[in-house]
């Protein structure tokens, strides 16, 4: 029934399928207890499990961008890393998904010297919510620009689209921050 090469896309398919059929279970199982008794449980099991096909069935980011940032009083403010917490820089991975959602899981501490990595191993939290586009900066009218909503009483942070690759980020004028010698404010896409 199943396809082997891909049983994960096949067993998706399978509970998405079983999620839908929840508000029909109890004409279905009638049905089937009627005319198939040995498939009963077996439609039940899988009616019971269909609950779960949200979890199991995760969306398919629409892009995934990574880079790391300073960790200066603008940023930390947009991420609520507190001032008095070592923080040299922050490492950003940011997925956006077609239903307009977002994750983003930040790293951030102090740098490690002689690699690229974080004085023990920094720390990490996950920010998540709705993202929508805009367009116009003061320096292009036309810009495509992605909010990354943050919840009540809290600034978007904001996302300048550079091109298909490259998003920067943005104050809340909508002009550029701007980097260093050390970090730059650029993710860079690193899937789809």
């Amino acid at each position: 029934m199943f396809n082997r090469k891909h049983p994960q896309f096949a067993i998706c398919i399978a509970q998405f399928i079983n999620y839908f059929s929840i508000p029909f279970g109890s004409f279905v199982s009638l049905t089937m207890m009627k005319h198939c008794k040995k498939y009963t449980a077996t439609l039940l099991g899988f009616l019971l499990t269909g609950f779960s096909s949200i979890t199991l069935c995760q969306e398919t980011p629409l892009a995934v961008y990574e880079g790391s940032t300073a960790c200066d009083a603008y940023v930390r403010q947009l991420t609520g890393i507190p001032a008095n917490l070592p923080c040299e820089k922050i490492k950003w991975k940011l997925s956006l998904f077609r239903s307009n959602k977002y994750k983003a899981t930040l790293t951030y501490g102090l740098q490690a010297i002689g690699n690229p990595g974080f004085i023990e191993n920094g720390k990490s939290f996950q920010i998540e919510g709705n993202w929508t586009n805009s367009t116009g900066t003061p320096a292009n009218p036309f810009a495509l620009v992605y909010e990354l909503g943050r919840g009540k009483n809290q600034p978007p942070v904001l996302l300048v689209k550079i091109d298909e690759s490259i998003l920067h980020f943005l104050f809340s004028d909508r002009k550029l921050l701007i980097g260093n010698a050390g970090y730059g404010y650029a993710l860079n896409r690193i899937q789809n």
